[in-house]
């Protein structure tokens, strides 16, 4: 630190910068520039440092010390909508990793008034993009204005400005003055000045000490919710197929974006913003915060471009729905999704997976839906049923009893196709040229489960209607419900092609026959590319393993020229927006697509679960950091498998298991063949903790739904003025916007509250539900943190004042939901199916907040079904409101208000039948209805819980009533 505070005081730091000396020096954070293997010749070429160490996690090949100064400005000028900027290299270039691109162009605009996008790119090649097809966006900068030399620009909540030399771009929020992303190197925050070269991007921005980060998925991180700050850490971005269980290696996604929550000015956690790098790329993510450099955030990439968004917030739940107003909101589920699953790889025929569905209806166990792994296909190939064992006949059957019970039935596809001739799937990829190709043109061959596959092109449109043709096929001979995708990293048995493993029928070489997209636009193309050996070696796996490890070879080509070294990261997301587009046409309905491997926007097409995790009680806490991430990425419809996949269970570990997957927004059982069964009547004391909680989730379904309904909404943010979704949001409070969360952490409702920013062994679901489950072995009690307010027990209705911890006692047959003071939840009756709980009333429980003497909260309610209620305006939506006159709410008021309704909604809930408010300190002496006396019998009161329940309202859900109570 000493020594770049001398070259500041002396005039010398941006010189230094410009400079590149291999110092080496030990004292500071060593960014890894090797790879496993690489000798001290090899990265000494590379113009990195060589020291040998024997402690763990240091590498021996590091960047140098001096700093590479980048690029600088040579013109700027002004557009309608933000400014461009010409850069070219500020000096003598850094040639590790190959020769830096001399020119570059940065184009700022803003999407709206709260998103600034920047995008910096080789204006003189095409280089690799996340396609339009895809992900599409909007990225407009208008007609340019004025002469140049523009220094900044600005529209509504934020400001773009930049650093001429050496090149640096900050975005700063216009309220505050928080300036949220900035690239400019400083002396106490010496980084890397922008790097841009073929294979290799680098760009930093600097961060407060100790920064709350969140994101940067997907990864299962032991150490928190919270990116750990106190050593160097980095999140490799590369989807691959690992078990959740392994903790810190990438895992099946990829999610270039994080959310940041900066001190207020009083030193409290207040406000968030978040930054998304929309690029599809392998990257590494470093967090570095050292006295001795500072904090910052650097991304070194190996493709693509730098294509930044930066969102205003300010609170966390308009971060989320910033995010997903650019790359898509998440899909509504069908209704019946919510309920609870049982599936498990290895049931040995189809009357075990029905005497399966039979053992949990004896027990009591409500199952919406039975699942089946891929022991129902024929050797394991896809769109087939096991002649034997799984007969297509009998399944069809199976299935068509489900549904006379309201039940559901989904299986599992996966992408590799089984290359044999005479199976049609295959026979039909082939004719329609949609699988994917090597550099010279032959099938690419891989190998799951069925043996050597080839791999359909879901990047193209052909690839996608040719998966549509299969499912339609297959849909056709058993009326299934729902599709589980899995293996879709790409996942491949081989490190990359099996060639020699192959039939003789995959030699034919097929020539892709569409160029790559501006093939002919007269600017320079990256021909020379080492895709397979990159000059840069991401930590893939966490030995900086070769990308095809596991996977499919990244020269391979798909339909379009576009290498797989670009795309990988989009195959699962490619497979997903099929899988969703074909539900959708064969079924006319909300489609249930469930995917392990997602990518920036999954959430718009598909549900997720946390992939293979282990029957331990690490990955029963893992679960909530997978649940939470998966929400801060906009993918709100998720769940890990409960009990463990792999692995043997316990009955205690079960039961604590199901108390708390019982409130994932996804709710399901499985594991792995193998292992011991764990569906949750194998256990007494599971199956009563199970029936129990999974009562509850049932009567909180229409809470969930209504939550789903409000995250996949386009209305803008909390302050939505007017509309019925506008009112709905504010109804909800607890910083809730449309686009949002479904599962958040609690410092998503309360950012003011600094202690909320560690917390992550509790979570919220909405802005209503705090759960506090027990999470270790032998657990009697466990010790939570409640937010300031009054919290009401979801059982026993018993209050718990907030702004502390709390220690609760929790025998293994009990666990904790607490609900926030000043909600209003909507309830239905627990039932045995999803479709039985649709047909039921509605019962309010008002939770007043003393504080404030009110409570609010919202009802959607719709068929359950329908693609998009939110277009169709076929939903019924309803905000309550309830208001106290007195500090003790011995008087107050409970007011429904319509929304928005009509006769077509399909909600088969007929009435708000009752009413239970907690906070009331004294029995009323009477109580009406839109001023009508309701007689005594229909009411009670209990004095040790100061709860006042109301039955038999019969109030239609289409029509507006206010129940009111007096001392």
């Amino acid at each position: 630190r000493l020594f770049f505070v001398a070259l500041a005081l002396s005039g010398l730091f941006v010189a230094a910068l410009g400079t590149h000396a291999n110092t080496c020096n030990k004292g500071r954070y060593l960014a890894d520039c090797g790879y496993t293997g690489i000798t001290q010749q090899q990265c000494q070429s590379k113009g990195c440092c060589w020291a040998e160490s024997s402690q763990a996690g240091v590498p021996w090949c590091s960047y140098p010390n001096g700093y590479f100064e980048g690029y600088k400005v040579v013109s700027s000028q002004a557009m309608a909508n933000g400014m461009v900027l010409d850069l070219a290299l500020s000096g003598a270039d850094w040639n590790a990793f190959g020769a830096s691109v001399s020119q570059l162009r940065v184009n700022v605009s803003f999407t709206n008034d709260v998103t600034a996008h920047i995008k910096i790119f080789d204006p003189n090649a095409t280089r690799w993009e996340v396609p339009q097809s895809l992900l599409p966006r909007v990225e407009s900068m208008g007609d340019p204005e004025g002469s140049g030399g523009v220094k900044s620009t600005t529209n509504g909540a934020l400001t773009v400005s930049y650093t001429s030399q050496p090149f640096g771009i900050a975005v700063t929020r216009n309220h505050d003055g928080e300036v949220l992303f900035n690239s400019t190197p400083t002396a106490a925050q010496a980084f890397n000045g922008l790097v841009f070269k073929d294979q290799y991007l680098e760009l930093s921005t600097q961060l407060p000490r100790g920064a709350n980060l969140y994101g940067l998925g997907e990864v299962t991180r032991p150490d928190g919710l919270r990116m750990n700050a106190s050593s160097p850490y980095q999140r490799t971005l590369w989807a691959h197929d690992t078990p959740a269980a392994i903790p810190y290696s990438n895992l099946y996604g990829s999610h270039p974006f994080y959310v940041e929550l900066r001190p207020d000015a009083s030193g409290g956690a207040g406000a968030a913003h978040g930054v998304l790098l929309l690029n599809s790329n392998g990257m590494d993510v470093n967090l570095t915060d050292t006295d001795a450099t500072g904090a910052y955030l650097t991304y070194r990439v190996i493709g693509g471009v730098l294509d930044f968004y930066v969102y205003a917030g300010p609170s966390p739940e308009q971060v989320i729905a910033q995010h997903t107003s650019t790359v898509g909101r998440p899909l509504h589920p069908p209704f019946w999704s919510l309920g609870f699953h049982n599936c498990r790889w290895g049931y040995s025929s189809l009357a075990e997976v029905e005497q399966v569905v039979a053992n949990y209806s004896a027990a009591g166990i409500v199952l919406e839906a039975a699942w089946m792994d891929i022991d129902y296909m024929d050797k394991y190939k896809d769109f087939t049923f096991d002649p034997n064992k799984f007969p297509v006949d009998q399944a069809k059957a199976f299935v068509e009893r489900l549904h006379a019970n309201d039940q559901k039935a989904v299986v599992i596809l996966d992408p590799g196709i089984l290359n044999q001739q005479g199976y049609a799937p295959y026979d039909d990829g082939v004719k329609q040229n949609i699988f994917l190709k090597t550099a010279s043109g032959s099938l690419f061959i891989g190998k799951v489960w069925p043996g050597t596959t080839a791999f359909p092109d879901f990047l193209n449109e052909a690839g996608r209607a040719y998966w549509q043709d299969q499912l339609k096929t297959f849909l056709s001979q058993v009326p299934l419900d729902g599709i589980w995708i899995d293996m879709n990293e790409a996942s491949n048995f081989c490190d990359g092609a099996c060639a020699s493993d192959a039939p003789a029928d995959d030699a034919a070489t097929v020539t892709p026959e569409v160029a790559a997209p501006g093939r002919n636009d007269g600017r320079r193309h990256l021909t020379s590319r080492n895709v397979n050996s990159p000059p840069y070696k991401i930590n893939n796996n966490l030995g900086h393993n070769a990308l095809n490890a596991r996977a499919i070879d990244v020269d391979v080509v798909h339909m379009d020229g576009t290498q797989e070294y670009d795309a990988h990261n989009l195959y699962g997301f490619g497979e997903a927006i099929a899988t969703h587009e074909a539900l959708v046409s064969i079924q006319g309905k909300r489609p249930f697509v469930l995917s392990r491997s997602t990518f920036v926007g999954s959430g718009k097409y598909t549900a997720h679960w946390t992939g293979d995790n282990a029957a331990t009680w690490d990955n029963l806490y893992w679960s909530i950091l997978g649940m939470l991430d998966s929400n801060l990425q906009g993918i709100p419809m998720v769940g890990s498998d409960i009990c463990g996949f792999g692995g043997d269970t316990t009955e205690e570990l079960c039961t604590r298991w199901i108390q708390l997957g019982a409130f994932y927004p996804f709710s399901r059982d499985h594991n792995s063949q193998g292992q011991a069964p764990q569906e949750l009547y194998r256990w007494e004391s599971v199956a009563s903790a199970a029936r129990d909680v999974l009562a509850v989730r049932y009567t909180l379904l229409s809470y969930y739904d209504t939550l789903h309904f409000l995250a996949h909404a386009e209305a803008a943010g909390v302050a939505a003025a007017g509309g019925p979704v506008g009112a709905a949001v504010a109804a909800m409070g607890g910083g809730a916007a449309a686009g949002g969360t479904v599962a958040r952490p609690l410092w998503f409702s309360f950012p003011g509250d600094a202690e909320c920013a560690g917390v992550d062994r509790q979570f919220m679901v909405g802005p209503s539900l705090l759960v506090t489950p027990a999470l270790e072995q032998g657990a009697t009690q466990v010790r939570g943190y409640f937010p300031t307010g009054v919290w009401y027990s979801l059982f026993t209705n018993a209050s718990v004042q907030g702004g502390q911890w709390q220690t609760l006692y929790t025998p293994l047959d009990a666990t904790h939901v607490h609900v926030r003071g000043g909600s209003v939840l909507p309830l239905r009756s627990a039932a045995n199916t999803t479709a039985a709980v649709q047909s039921s009333n509605v019962t309010l429980l008002v939770a007043v907040d003393p504080a404030s003497r009110t409570a609010s909260g919202t009802f959607f309610c719709d068929d359950g079904e329908q693609l998009d209620a939110e277009t169709s305006g076929a939903y019924q939506l309803l905000t309550f409101t309830s208001t106290c006159a007195d500090d003790g709410c011995t008087k107050g008021d409970l007011s429904s208000v319509v929304q928005h309704t009509v006769a077509s909604s399909g909600c088969r809930a007929e009435a708000v039948d009752g009413a239970t408010v907690l906070g009331v300190t004294a029995a009323p002496a009477s109580i009406s209805v839109d001023g009508k006396a309701l007689p005594q019998e229909l009411w009670s009161y209990d004095q040790s819980t100061q709860r006042l329940q109301v039955q038999h309202l019969r109030q239609p859900v289409d029509k507006a009533f206010t129940l009111q109570w007096a001392a």
